[in-house]
Protein backbone atom coordinates (compact mmCIF):
# COMPACT_ATOMS: atom_id res chain seq x y z
CA UNK A 1 0.00 0.00 0.00
CA UNK A 2 1.06 3.59 -0.60
CA UNK A 3 0.43 6.62 1.61
CA UNK A 4 -0.40 10.10 0.34
CA UNK A 5 -0.79 13.31 2.35
CA UNK A 6 -3.91 15.40 1.74
CA UNK A 7 -5.69 18.31 3.41
CA UNK A 8 -9.05 17.39 4.96
CA UNK A 9 -10.54 20.82 5.75
CA UNK A 10 -11.59 24.03 4.04
CA UNK A 11 -8.81 26.54 3.56
CA UNK A 12 -6.17 24.53 1.76
CA UNK A 13 -2.93 22.67 2.13
CA UNK A 14 -0.11 24.31 4.08
CA UNK A 15 2.65 23.31 6.46
CA UNK A 16 3.57 24.80 9.81
CA UNK A 17 6.93 26.49 10.29
CA UNK A 18 7.94 23.63 12.60
CA UNK A 19 7.18 21.11 9.84
CA UNK A 20 9.15 23.10 7.24
CA UNK A 21 12.17 23.34 9.55
CA UNK A 22 12.08 19.62 10.30
CA UNK A 23 11.88 18.78 6.59
CA UNK A 24 14.83 21.08 5.84
CA UNK A 25 16.92 19.39 8.54
CA UNK A 26 16.02 15.97 7.10
CA UNK A 27 16.98 17.21 3.61
CA UNK A 28 13.59 16.54 2.09
CA UNK A 29 14.03 16.87 -1.70
CA UNK A 30 10.87 18.98 -2.02
CA UNK A 31 11.97 21.75 0.37
CA UNK A 32 13.84 24.48 -1.44
CA UNK A 33 16.32 26.75 0.32
CA UNK A 34 16.00 30.03 -1.55
CA UNK A 35 18.14 33.13 -1.32
CA UNK A 36 16.12 35.86 0.47
CA UNK A 37 16.85 38.41 -2.27
CA UNK A 38 15.43 36.01 -4.86
CA UNK A 39 12.40 35.09 -2.74
CA UNK A 40 11.44 38.61 -1.68
CA UNK A 41 12.51 40.18 -4.99
CA UNK A 42 14.51 42.99 -3.40
CA UNK A 43 18.01 43.59 -2.08
CA UNK A 44 16.41 45.23 0.94
CA UNK A 45 14.81 41.89 1.87
CA UNK A 46 15.20 42.43 5.63
CA UNK A 47 12.95 45.51 5.43
CA UNK A 48 10.49 43.64 3.19
CA UNK A 49 10.42 40.78 5.70
CA UNK A 50 9.96 43.19 8.62
CA UNK A 51 7.01 44.90 6.88
CA UNK A 52 5.14 41.64 6.18
CA UNK A 53 2.40 40.19 8.32
CA UNK A 54 3.68 37.31 10.51
CA UNK A 55 1.18 35.08 8.70
CA UNK A 56 2.93 35.74 5.36
CA UNK A 57 6.48 35.20 6.63
CA UNK A 58 8.29 32.14 5.40
CA UNK A 59 10.59 30.58 8.01
CA UNK A 60 14.34 30.73 7.45
CA UNK A 61 17.00 28.07 7.86
CA UNK A 62 20.74 28.70 7.64
CA UNK A 63 20.12 32.17 6.16
CA UNK A 64 17.81 30.87 3.43
CA UNK A 65 14.05 31.09 2.99
CA UNK A 66 12.26 27.74 3.18
CA UNK A 67 9.92 27.06 0.28
CA UNK A 68 7.56 24.05 0.29
CA UNK A 69 7.38 22.31 -3.09
CA UNK A 70 5.21 19.36 -2.07
CA UNK A 71 2.88 19.70 -5.01
CA UNK A 72 0.01 17.35 -5.56
CA UNK A 73 2.39 15.12 -7.53
CA UNK A 74 4.82 14.39 -4.70
CA UNK A 75 2.75 14.08 -1.54
CA UNK A 76 3.84 10.44 -1.25
CA UNK A 77 7.44 11.37 -0.36
CA UNK A 78 8.61 9.07 2.46
CA UNK A 79 10.41 11.87 4.37
CA UNK A 80 7.26 14.00 4.15
CA UNK A 81 4.96 11.23 5.38
CA UNK A 82 7.30 10.41 8.27
CA UNK A 83 7.24 14.08 9.34
CA UNK A 84 3.41 14.26 9.15
CA UNK A 85 3.13 11.22 11.39
CA UNK A 86 5.78 12.45 13.82
CA UNK A 87 4.36 15.95 14.29
CA UNK A 88 0.67 15.11 13.98
CA UNK A 89 -1.43 18.27 14.34
CA UNK A 90 1.72 20.37 14.75
CA UNK A 91 2.46 19.77 11.04
CA UNK A 92 -0.69 21.64 10.02
CA UNK A 93 -0.22 25.08 8.56
CA UNK A 94 -2.79 27.84 8.75
CA UNK A 95 -6.25 26.49 7.87
CA UNK A 96 -4.97 22.96 7.23
CA UNK A 97 -5.73 19.53 8.60
CA UNK A 98 -3.19 17.15 7.05
CA UNK A 99 -3.81 13.41 7.03
CA UNK A 100 -2.55 10.39 5.14
CA UNK A 101 -4.68 8.27 2.84
CA UNK A 102 -3.65 4.75 1.86
CA UNK A 103 -4.15 3.43 -1.68
CA UNK A 104 -2.87 0.28 -3.45
CA UNK A 105 0.50 0.40 -5.23
CA UNK A 106 0.32 0.68 -8.99
CA UNK A 107 -2.72 2.96 -9.02
CA UNK A 108 -2.24 6.17 -11.00
CA UNK A 109 -3.76 8.88 -8.85
CA UNK A 110 -4.32 12.58 -8.67
CA UNK A 111 -5.23 14.83 -5.78
CA UNK A 112 -8.41 16.75 -6.39
CA UNK A 113 -9.90 19.49 -4.23
CA UNK A 114 -12.88 21.70 -3.59
CA UNK A 115 -12.40 24.87 -1.49
CA UNK A 116 -9.22 23.41 -0.04
CA UNK A 117 -10.59 20.00 0.97
CA UNK A 118 -8.62 17.37 -0.92
CA UNK A 119 -9.18 13.72 -1.82
CA UNK A 120 -7.30 11.12 -3.84
CA UNK A 121 -8.90 10.00 -7.12
CA UNK A 122 -7.79 7.35 -9.57
CA UNK A 123 -6.67 8.95 -12.85
CA UNK A 124 -9.03 8.45 -15.76
CA UNK A 125 -8.83 9.46 -19.37
CA UNK A 126 -10.67 12.61 -20.34
CA UNK A 127 -11.10 14.49 -23.60
CA UNK A 128 -12.08 18.11 -24.16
Amino acid sequence: MREIVINKCYGGYSLSDEALLLLAKKKDPHIELMDPVEYYGTKDWKKERKDRSPILLQPMYKGKVLVDNHSRDNRDCSVFIEMIKKLGEKANGRSAQLETVTIPYGIEYEIEEYDGIEWVAEKHRTWG
